[in-house]
């Protein structure tokens, strides 16, 4: 996980682009997360989805799918972990098959060395403790149905961030830009905009 922000505080440097708006779900969020108590100075807000501060608490049941996933491929393990990373109400609609076959499919093309990735996110630490020391504008989504990172977690990351924001999106599981996207980028695009908005009234002020 160190590894992955420090990549990304490197890239945003190397770019000239700081301070960002930076969107991360899942591993994503928690890379936000650190990079704004380490590194406020580049980001301008947050956006975090379907995410959690606190330390995996599914860890022997992932490691367990990180084995298999090693010894015997990713389209082993996809059937167990396709429930994981979507709602009940994507999983069981008639409608979205072939969004749920390209989906697998996808899963399936990683390659078995994935392994070392999920094992380094497994391996986290609680970031939960430091939540306090983020001062960037931030927004909190999760999926009603997401059963990897449920919303008392994000509570947790709201109860914690000063004025922090939360959005529960409906019909969705961890998954939720793909499940909802229409609902998941028209809460992104107001935030953004009220942030403009808001550097606007500082500026005119």
């Amino acid at each position: 996980m160190e590894t992955v922000t420090e990549d990304a505080a490197a890239l945003i440097e190397k770019l000239g682009l700081g301070p960002v708006h930076f969107c991360g779900l899942s591993l994503g969020g928690i890379v936000a997360m650190r990079l704004a108590i380490g590194r406020p100075d580049l980001i301008r807000s947050l956006v975090l989805l379907d995410t959690t501060a606190d330390a995996e608490p599914y860890k022997l049941k992932y490691k367990a799918m990180s084995v298999m996933a090693r010894l015997f491929g990713v389209g082993f393990v996809a059937p167990a972990v396709m429930p994981a990373l979507y709602g009940k109400t994507t999983l069981n609609d008639p409608a979205r098959a072939g969004e749920r076959h390209e989906w697998t499919q996808q899963l399936i093309m990683n390659r078995s060395s994935i392994w070392r990735a999920a094992n380094g996110v497994l391996e986290r630490k609680s970031i939960h403790g430091e939540l306090g020391k983020i001062t960037a504008p931030t927004l909190v989504m999760v999926g009603d149905e997401d059963v990897s990172t449920p919303k008392p977690l994000a509570d947790r990351i709201v109860g914690a961030i000063p004025q922090a924001k939360l959005i529960v999106v409906p019909g969705a599981g961890h998954g939720s830009t793909l499940e909802q996207p229409a609902i998941v980028t028209a809460a992104i695009g107001a935030f953004l905009d009220a942030q403009s908005e808001r550097v606007d009234s500082a500026a005119a002020a």
